[in-house]
């Protein structure tokens, strides 16, 4: 009896002690995952949002009657018209979105996607949640730097007929550390800011 009820502490001690190794493994483990998660929920997002810069252009209208919604390049919202890919390799103009916004009872980055004739005619389609987690979205526009200087950064672009060529974008989430990169328009201009009255 006492060599069992021996045998019963040093086991209860043995698993005492490996329960909490393992309980410390798996607080890693998720911790490691919802990481590795929202990592790549971030870079699916400046994916999505670089390639729709990428095949940017500066549309003309030509309905007087049915104008599109004017191209927008604010601090925190993005709106012009882009080359989508659709089935058998066409690439069609559509007027894309970018802000922060409700989504079905939830707050994220949102994308919309709408042709030109839906944005014509007012209709606004349900917007695509690319990054749950993101509460901020932040634009600055890089304007030619002034000789023997860099880039000078703003948080408004001051020529809405023409396309910026730098943009300075910052997604936040919260208590995570905010992520940033520099994307660029290849048809944008790179202006100073003396030229659009700042």
């Amino acid at each position: 009896l006492v060599e069992l009820l021996v045998a019963a502490t040093m086991l209860s001690v043995l698993f005492v002690g490996l329960g909490s190794h393992l309980q410390g493994g798996i607080t890693v483990w998720r911790q490691t995952t919802e990481g590795s998660e929202t990592l790549q929920r971030h870079q699916v997002a400046f994916e999505r949002l670089a390639r729709d810069l990428a095949n940017a252009f500066l549309y003309t209208d030509g309905h007087p009657g049915a104008p599109l919604p004017s191209q927008e390049f604010a601090a925190d919202r993005l709106q012009w018209v882009t080359l989508e890919s659709a089935p058998g390799g066409v690439r069609l103009p559509r007027l894309v979105t970018y802000d922060v916004g409700e989504v079905e009872g939830e707050t994220g980055l949102r994308r919309t996607s709408r042709p030109l004739g839906a944005a014509r005619a007012g209709l606004d389609p349900e917007p695509s949640l690319l990054w749950p987690e993101c509460e901020e979205l932040t634009i600055r526009y890089g304007y030619e730097p002034e000789a023997g200087g860099t880039i000078e950064w703003r948080g408004e672009w001051l020529f809405p007929d023409e396309l910026p060529r730098l943009l300075d974008v910052t997604l936040g989430a919260g208590e995570a550390a905010e992520v940033r990169a520099v994307l660029s328009i290849p048809t944008g201009a790179l202006k100073s800011s003396t030229e659009g009255g700042g």
